[in-house]
């Protein structure tokens, strides 16, 4: 039974898999990440060789150090950039920008420039990626369609994360070891060309971006950071990710001293460990195949802390080579299940229009714990020697899992979706396009409501702030006396003031009774207008329904009330008429000049009176 079971968890996973690259979108998004990447990490070992040459572990914590802390800054006030502007306009810009500014730094370590040159521009390098990231991941919860596919998404980037660890410090060490760190950066530099190539083939002509104020930019680029405060789920997702980067940081340098320190491999051994830990990544991001479909993410970003620093305490404990390629593997597989489940859980807890801003505040505070990490790394190598370092560093992270697991626990029972509520949304026309996060916002978001028989849901003229659902029931449209629509379960009502920002133009009564589901405003207004398809569809049914109003349904007969049943009368019958013996007059009395004589229903009418006056 668990056989089948695992088996049916890895085919749901592969087909998940399998749909983000038949989505063109996806697809391109995809490559041009894995290719960023790649140049990244090969940018990075050039780098790190390039300072230890030039003032050994100081030098390289130093170049971490720059190359984080003005990243960081650009991070926080710079990622308002991805919720301002079109993101997929965005990384095309920042992807051509970065291929430039390695095949410059390739130019100065020819050109024999000073250190100081060469580490600007690796500083510049790193800020534009920190501008880039936020918008790819702020990207991805728009392209995806169903929450196993955003899964999926996020498990594809942790393979290719996985690939780039494992390829870009494999191929630096290759090329330094038979030639130099500059062609390490020319190489850089042709995969950060590929990676402009890749994101200029993603359309995403859905997605609409909202213009903002440009007055607002500072209250804007503030709000990501007002987010996490103002969210507990965040800020805990948070912290575990600074102490997780600032280990990261720690490594970039204790992977430089252990390799030509401890185990002895040399400059291109720095290529070498770094490659473990791209195939620990590689070997991690297919364990996450595990995580689509999966709610609960808590213990797997718990397991990832684990794998993360563990090992590297235990590199420090028993520094032989073998045993420190396969231990440094380790934390490139928790970095894959740390991200795929943080990244998630980030995802599923943030609002969508302050997504970007949100990751540019979590950028912003990986590259400022990485250069501290690079900082106290070296400081700690100086105080308690490499191995020292590497077991007070490595032991942080399993503390931090044990100490914050039932708070992981709690963020996912926060994050469960009721799935009666998604169900009812997705059948909703104007609903079924967006995103599967936005889905699970509104699914959350939603009040229910019952209203008695004949009862008013709202009346024309009224304000309007929310847009209803039918659950069950059915409910009557009325425009004054005529009747312009009868709706039922599945259907909505209330977008015509919403989207218009008028009052009510129209009566809805419950025709029995109804139950109903409400949608606050905002959080509606939010999710239909940053979607093309959505947006065109509600402005479908507000064009459909202002034309109900004008021209309203046929009214219905009224059936005749059908009366108790009753005896027939009985005929009331009148006593038989005695014919009034009739007095005979004289012929002089009754005779007229030239007139017929009156009848005597004709004297009957005529008044008493003229009766008298006649017969004298």
């Amino acid at each position: 039974m668990e056989d089948r079971t695992l088996r049916a968890q890895f085919r749901r996973s592969l087909d998940a898999f399998k749909q983000v690259f038949r989505h063109a979108d996806l697809r391109y998004l995809e490559l041009a990440l894995g290719l960023n990447w790649t140049a990244e990490n090969a940018y990075l070992v050039a780098v790190s060789v390039y300072a230890y040459g030039h003032g050994g572990a100081t030098a390289v914590g130093l170049v971490g150090l720059i190359r984080m802390v003005p990243a960081g800054v650009a991070g926080l006030f710079g990622a308002v950039i991805a919720d301002r502007y079109r993101r997929e306009q965005l990384l095309r810009l920042l992807a051509l920008g970065r291929a430039v500014l390695a095949g410059v730094t390739g130019l100065a370590f020819f050109a024999g420039a000073p250190v100081a040159i060469v580490f600007a521009l690796a500083a510049l390098l790193n800020i534009l990626n920190v501008l880039l990231r936020p918008g790819y991941w702020a990207l991805l919860p728009d392209l995806a369609t169903t929450p196993e596919e955003l899964v999926a998404c996020n498990v594809v980037a942790s393979v290719f994360e996985g690939l780039a660890w494992l390829a870009g410090p494999l191929l630096a060490g290759v090329l330094i070891s038979l030639t130099s760190p500059g062609v390490a950066f020319f190489a850089a530099a042709g995969l950060l060309a590929g990676s402009t190539l890749f994101a200029a083939l993603v359309r995403a002509s859905h997605l609409v971006q909202t213009k903002t104020s440009e007055r607002r930019v500072l209250s804007d680029t503030l709000e990501g950071v007002k987010t996490v405060a103002r969210n507990r789920d965040a800020r805990v997702i948070f912290g575990l990710f600074g102490a997780q980067t600032i280990v990261r940081g720690a490594l970039n340098v204790l992977v430089v001293v252990a390799a030509i320190r401890l185990m002895q491999f040399g400059a291109p051994g720095v290529g070498w460990l770094s490659s473990a830990f791209g195939v620990g990544g590689l070997i991690g991001a297919l364990a996450t195949f595990t995580l689509v479909g999966r709610r609960r993410l808590a213990m797997p970003f718990g397991i990832g802390l684990i794998l993360w620093g563990a090992p590297i305490a235990l590199v420090g404990i028993w520094p032989h080579p073998i045993v420190g390629l396969v231990l440094l593997g380790l934390p490139g597989a928790g970095n894959a299940v740390l991200d795929v489940a943080g990244l998630t859980m980030l995802q599923r807890t943030i609002p969508n229009k302050v997504l970007g801003r949100v990751f540019g505040a979590l950028e912003a505070q990986v590259f400022a714990t990485i250069g501290l990490g690079s900082v106290l790394a070296s400081a700690l190598v100086g105080w308690l020697g490499a191995r020292g370092a590497m077991i007070a560093i490595g032991s942080l992270l399993p503390a931090l899992a044990l100490l914050s697991w039932r708070r992981l626990r709690a963020i996912d029972e926060a994050t469960d979706v009721p799935e009666e509520e998604l169900a009812l949304l997705r059948g909703v026309p104007m609903f079924s396009t967006l995103p599967a996060v936005a889905l699970e916002h509104l699914a959350t978001s939603l009040t229910p409501i019952s209203v008695a028989s004949r009862a008013a849901v709202f009346r024309r003229g009224d304000v309007g702030d929310r847009l209803y659902v039918i659950v069950d029931g059915e409910a009557r449209v009325s425009y004054g006396r005529a009747t312009t629509a009868r709706l039922g379960p599945g259907d909505c009502f209330g977008e015509i003031a919403l989207i218009r920002g008028v009052p009510r133009t129209a009566t809805v009564t419950a025709s029995g009774d109804l139950r109903l589901v409400a949608l606050e405003s905002e959080p509606f207004l939010a999710a239909v207008s940053g979607n093309r398809l959505s947006t065109d569809e509600a402005e479908r049914i507000v064009g459909e329904r202002c034309d109900a109003i004008e021209r309203p349904l046929p009214a219905e007969k009224p059936r005749p009330a059908q009366r108790p049943a009753q005896r027939p009368a009985t005929k009331r019958r009148r006593p038989p008429r005695v014919a009034a013996k009739r007095r005979v007059r004289p012929a002089s009395q009754t005779a007229t000049k030239g007139r017929r004589a009156p009848s005597r229903a004709t004297k009957r009418r005529r008044p008493v009176a003229k009766q008298r006056a006649r017969s004298r």
